[in-house]
């Protein structure tokens, strides 16, 4: 372009405004004698662009179903870090769509999902293809709020989408207590999708509010397939409803397969405790209760929120005339449940945003350069993620307080007994009728 008269400056735009330069330019244009300002508008081309590093590949994403247009002619062939950079400003059709793809390349998932987000509402020829995008980020961030309110009102779904959007409409009749329609859909949820061991554990839930049948011990292993903390609900669950058909052995198994490391162990462990508690063993009770980590110890709180364990552990000891030792966990309940952190929860939905949180925090302040210019619309996202924080806090706190609520009333309870049977005790123990009995303790 110089060499035919080109001005110098338009030719320094040229190469600025294209974002990225041929493989090998440079050394062609220092050989040729160009300008100074031109080798330097190419050499600032191929430094870092601001563009944060990419991170180690991820899952590939599925296809789109439907053919979408070409990406803009600008960036046909450049690296996802060049595309995303050209796209920033871009106004061109289907740029939104593409720039998500782009920085979900790059491993930028709350820009991604922002801009798969605004390009499904553009409703256009890209939409489709930016749910699909949309629902890939959601399956690595575990955040589907956004994608399901999507999938609820949409007039129509891609196909990969089909069985998340029977989930969702599953569990709404669910909560609307519509048992038939609520089943028909869970059902409709395939096998091969990854929304299937929740519909399962939904189904199993949903059918057995009419009798437990073998289909819900059925659904709820399906959805016990795996290590995490749906498939541990999904073994309590089962356990509940073996327990309940007299298959008393088969529960207490399940209650054993939930980790120390689950949110749900010490609930595991109190169900089992009740369990064998009515059996009879009231020393193996004890043990799995003092296993929970929701017992106050010594001014120490409970590792876990699990409240009525410490009152279940109460009731053993005193029915063994363990009075002292009863009495010595009723006390420590107490000052636990009266002190301000007795309702914090160290699990649920609250931790779980604020993982997202802190998630999408860290890949604001790797943005740089150019890419600073998505920091606006992860401040949206922040804030979405904050509102949802506090409502979870909330229902928690309400659920929390309910819960302990109740036990206290339950400890007033066991206090009262021990009382009365510590009095009629006194009275026989001369005749030894009553004497310790059970370990010291839980």
């Amino acid at each position: 372009m110089v060499a035919v008269n080109v001005p110098v400056a338009v030719v320094v735009q040229t190469i600025e405004d294209a974002g990225s330069v041929a493989p090998g330019t440079l050394v062609c244009v220092r050989a040729g004698g160009a300008p100074v300002e031109v080798i330097a508008a190419i050499e600032r081309s191929t430094e870092d662009d601001g563009a944060p590093t990419r991170e180690p590949a991820r899952p590939t994403r599925p296809a789109p179903a439907a053919d979408i247009p070409p990406p803009p002619a600008a960036v046909v062939g450049l690296s996802a870090r060049r595309t995303a950079r050209i796209l920033l400003t871009s106004d061109a059709p289907g740029a939104e769509y593409y720039l998500a793809k782009a920085l979900d390349e790059l491993g930028l998932l709350h820009s991604a999902e922002r801009s798969y987000a605004l390009a499904y509402t553009r409703h256009d020829a890209w939409s489709e293809a930016a749910l699909v995008g949309l629902a890939a980020v959601a399956e690595r961030t575990g955040d589907w709020e956004e994608v399901d309110a999507i999938l609820a009102e949409a007039t129509t779904v891609p196909a990969g989408l089909r069985s998340r959007r029977y989930l969702v409409e599953g569990l709404r009749h669910a909560r609307a207590r519509h048992r038939q329609a609520a089943r028909e859909a869970l059902l409709r949820v395939s096998e091969a999708s990854s929304s299937y061991r929740a519909a399962q554990l939904a189904y199993g839930v949903v059918v057995s509010w009419g009798c437990i049948r073998r289909s819900v011990l059925r659904a709820f292993a399906e959805a016990a397939t795996g290590d995490d903390a749906l498939a541990d609900l999904a073994r309590l669950d089962t356990a509940r409803a073996s327990g309940a058909i007299g298959r008393n052995a088969e529960a207490g198994r399940l209650y054993d397969l939930v980790a120390p490391s689950s949110p749900y162990y010490a609930r595991a462990q109190l169900e089992a405790a009740w369990s064998d508690f009515t059996l009879g063993d009231d020393r193996a009770a004890l043990a799995r209760l003092s296993r929970s980590g929701a017992i106050p110890r010594d001014g120490a709180p409970p590792a876990a929120f699990e409240p009525g364990v410490p009152v279940l552990a109460a009731l053993i000891l005193g029915d063994h005339c363990e009075y002292a030792a009863a009495r010595h966990v009723l006390d420590a309940f107490d000052t636990w449940a009266a002190s301000p952190g007795a309702l914090r929860r160290p699990n649920g939905e609250g931790a779980r945003v604020a993982a997202h949180l802190a998630d999408l925090d860290a890949e604001r302040a790797r943005l740089r350069g150019p890419f600073k210019r998505l920091a606006p619309q992860l401040g949206e996202e922040r804030a979405r993620l904050e509102r949802r924080a506090a409502e979870s806090a909330r229902a928690e706190q309400q659920w929390a307080e309910g819960r302990l609520a109740e036990e206290v009333e339950q400890a007033r309870i066991v206090r009262a007994e021990l009382d009365r049977s510590e009095r009629a005790a006194e009275r026989l123990l001369r005749s030894g009728v009553c004497g310790p009995s059970a370990p010291r303790g839980p």
